[in-house]
């Protein structure tokens, strides 16, 4: 790697591993178990469970932003735009920090860690074109495991923490929350200093792009999909492989609190912390595969992770065994840390560097259309399968066997491409 590469690299670490401090408290899993404590009581169970589904598919449901972004950021300064984003994104953690506990500070809560997301999704459409120019195919997979190892670590050590403050001084979380609010906000600032290789010539062609077509459109994106069927494919089996992933951490939240009366730092341990920490050590073994393989070779073998460690959190909830509720999220881990990767660099395989943002945006969109439906039908089943009795933790049966069908798809997609190389 060239002194200008390591250059850009440091300091794009540095600026991730501070927003990291903000990005951490926005987390479905940590979001999602301080909805679920910090308001019980003051809404009805319904309601609350309902609240408890929209901040833990947030991260998904503020992909459905994206097209806005891709017309937004096209020809523009890539730089500050991330900057701008990501100093909007640390105030949403602020508006967090001062959220009443009141059934209106509820909604103002919940809110805010949507639009946080939101702002996220901004950051990561335009993020896929600064990795790209910035970072050769070869090593791409390689460094970007780097930093998100970095974020990672921050992330899980603040999801732990806040998991601990929430339990034993619950009047400090408002504190935390502010503090990561603000080392979120000097991160963002400090991405100012990264320089995007080749910008002139990019943001000429994306303007002649603009000029041409009118910018991005919703019908780019479908001109996309009818063009690129390989690409097409690709997405069709992730949207019924990643349904299972994002259907099942809403209703695993509610089993865990209602069913095996687990306390809120160990709901973050296992739904946030112990993944995110297991990032160090496993994603550079995942980077190393994606950077000798096409994506769709790397998902044909990385999604069985997924089905195994779902199929443990399924295991989990219906025994309410809960050492089996650790293994779980130590495979979950496993497999978290080959999936950040594949979701981030995984549509370059397929995208010119111009069109870079346009796949991203078809990507991202998809999965925010399986964000906000997905978390919602999972809470639906439990509440519905409890109705009838204590067999809610069924529910997690569904995503799972979502979860081998894809698997099973990915397998027939691998098949089809080598045929086609």
């Amino acid at each position: 790697m060239t002194m200008g590469r390591k250059s850009h690299f440091w300091r794009e670490l540095k600026s991730w591993a501070t927003l990291a401090f903000a990005l951490g408290v926005l987390e479905g899993g940590v979001a999602g178990v301080l909805v679920r404590h910090r308001f019980d009581g003051l809404v009805s169970n319904d309601q609350l469970a309902f609240f408890v589904a929209l901040v833990v598919g947030a991260p998904t449901i503020a992909n459905l932003a994206s097209p806005l972004w891709a017309y937004l950021e096209q020809g523009r300064d890539k730089i500050k735009f991330v900057s701008y984003l990501g100093m909007l994104l640390s105030l949403t953690v602020g508006v967090m920090a001062i959220a009443p506990r009141t059934s209106l500070g509820l909604v103002m809560f919940s809110v805010a860690v949507v639009l946080g997301r939101f702002f996220w999704t901004g950051i990561l459409t335009v993020r896929a074109t600064i990795w790209r120019a910035n970072y050769p195919r070869n090593i791409r997979a390689k460094l970007t495991g780097k930093m998100a190892i970095v974020m990672a670590v921050i992330m899980a050590t603040s999801g732990a923490s806040l998991g601990v403050i929430n339990d034993t001084w619950a009047n400090l979380v408002p504190f935390y929350l502010g503090a990561s609010a603000v080392l979120g906000a000097l991160g963002a600032w400090a991405y100012r200093a990264v320089r995007l290789r080749g910008a002139d010539k990019l943001y000429r062609a994306e303007r002649r792009q603009r000029n041409e077509d009118g910018g991005f459109r919703l019908s780019v994106m479908w001109e996309i999909l009818r063009t690129d069927k390989l690409f097409r494919n690709y997405m069709m089996v992730m949207f019924v492989f990643g349904s299972g992933n994002l259907m099942f951490m809403a209703p695993m939240i509610l089993v865990m609190n209602d069913a095996m009366n687990i306390d809120s730092r160990m709901q973050m341990l296992a739904t946030s912390s112990i993944p995110l920490a297991l990032m160090p050590f496993m994603i550079q073994w995942w980077a190393r595969r994606l950077d000798r393989m096409h994506i769709i070779e790397y998902r044909a073998s990385h999604c069985w992770s997924f089905v195994i460690a779902i199929g443990c959190f399924a295991a989990t909830a219906i025994t309410g065994w809960q050492p089996l509720l650790w293994l779980a999220a130590f495979l979950y881990g496993i497999a978290v840390s080959g999936a950040v990767l594949g979701w981030n660099l995984g549509h370059l395989d397929f995208a010119s560097q111009e069109k870079a943002a346009q796949y991203m945006t078809i990507h991202i969109t998809l999965t925010g259309i399986r964000g906000l439906l997905m978390p919602m039908v999972g809470v639906a089943l439990y509440q519905w399968l409890n109705r009838g009795g204590e067999s809610g933790a069924y529910a997690l049966l569904l995503p799972f066997l979502l979860n081998v069908v894809g698997a099973l798809a990915f397998q027939w997609l691998k098949k089809n491409f080598k045929k086609q190389r």
